[in-house]
């Protein structure tokens, strides 16, 4: 479904130039990336999140979706397609969920493939889909667009400041949340810290309320930590 969004990733050296027509390339496409090449792909954090981007149910297509990678493993999607509600769960099928770590290794092996949507196949994710109310997603959509708004005067409101003062923060020890949004018409990505001072905002609320739901549709917590055993 996204994939109509990006033609070719691009990342470090990591795609083969294209060949001139009726012309085949002089040696194969892995041979001319280095290890080197791949290492640093990785270590930078591009190529990781280029393959995140790229992991999507095979069954979605046009509609209207709101995805949260809560870790380098693990994505819930909410999704509709013009006449059924549902709720998504994809969980990597590497050693420990640990999508960064995988490719890590594969990268010191200096295999790693020069198109991302090629690495998704080597994850393996494992999808679980579950039906919702059509009043539930109305609800958890209303609420992210509600508080996707507030994040839109944040914004404005810091750059504000930055522009006339020259000061810029730089968070520390702050978990990150990417959460992506398209509805055929408008496509965006956000990446939002939830800071450790306990501070929150709107959106960060959202994703832990979203995260809640997520963990009592699915019987398990989005973010890959164990179940508490109900009492």
């Amino acid at each position: 479904m996204k994939n109509r969004w990006y033609v070719w990733v691009m990342l470090l050296g990591l795609v083969t130039p294209l060949c001139s027509q009726g012309k085949q390339p002089q040696e194969p496409a892995k041979s001319r990336v280095s290890c080197e090449e791949q290492a640093n792909a990785i270590a930078s954090g591009t190529y990781i999140y280029a393959v995140m981007d790229r992991i999507w149910p095979a069954d979605l297509r046009i509609g209207i979706s709101v995805a949260v990678q809560f870790n380098f493993g693990r994505k819930v999607i909410l999704y509709y397609d013009g006449e059924k509600y549902d709720l998504w769960l994809g969980i990597a099928g590497v050693p420990n969920e640990n999508v960064w770590n995988f490719m890590g290794d594969i990268a010191d092996s200096c295999k790693l493939p020069p198109d991302p949507a090629e690495a998704v196949k080597l994850l393996k994710v494992h999808w679980e889909e579950r039906h919702l109310q059509q009043a539930q997603f109305e609800q958890l959509h209303r609420d992210f667009l509600t508080a996707f708004t507030q994040y839109s005067s944040t914004v404005k409101e810091r750059s504000a400041y930055s522009m006339a003062t020259g000061l810029f923060a730089v968070p520390l020890d702050a978990t990150g949340y990417t959460i992506v949004y398209d509805n055929s018409w408008e496509h965006f990505k956000i990446e939002e810290l939830s800071l450790t001072n306990g501070q929150k905002t709107p959106l960060v609320n959202w994703v832990q309320e979203f995260r809640s739901f997520a963990e009592q549709t699915f019987h398990t917590d989005p973010e890959g930590k164990p179940e508490q055993a109900s009492k």
